[in-house]
């Protein structure tokens, strides 16, 4: 019975590689702004911004947009101050992503039989030994 727990155990921790390996791909975050906005009198750096914070500013800079009278708000266009707004969100949410992923590795490591540890090790010892 545990070698069938281990073989479900071993195919989450793939399920949860492969998740590791789409976040990892996506990762990367290059703003096109400063991303120090001032926003009614309030100034705003949205690397340090929460993800509800980012949202807010999302939100209102994307309804000041559709009013505005001229396409650029302190030297960038409104569109690349709400793509790196929403780049900066999404990183956010990689990041917890991430996390989850970390937190759910070590739950399946831990509940993995004592003999299928033993056994992966030996496979890895000998990949590196003749690999």
């Amino acid at each position: 019975m545990p070698a069938n727990n281990d073989d479900k155990i071993l195919a989450l921790q793939q399920a949860v590689n492969k998740k590791r390996e789409a976040i990892h791909k996506t990762e990367r975050f290059a703003p096109i702004t400063n991303m120090s906005l001032t926003v009614l009198g309030q100034n705003y750096n949205l690397n340090a911004c929460s993800k509800e914070m980012l949202s807010f500013l999302y939100g209102l800079l994307k309804n000041v947009s559709a009013h505005a009278l001229t396409p650029v708000f302190l030297g960038f266009d409104y569109g690349d101050w709400l793509k790196d707004i929403k780049g900066r969100y999404d990183y956010h949410t990689l990041a917890e992503e991430k996390q989850k992923l970390t937190a759910l590795e070590k739950r399946l490591d831990a509940m993995l039989s004592s003999d299928k540890k033993t056994e992966l090790e030996i496979e890895a010892i000998t990949k590196q030994l003749l690999g």
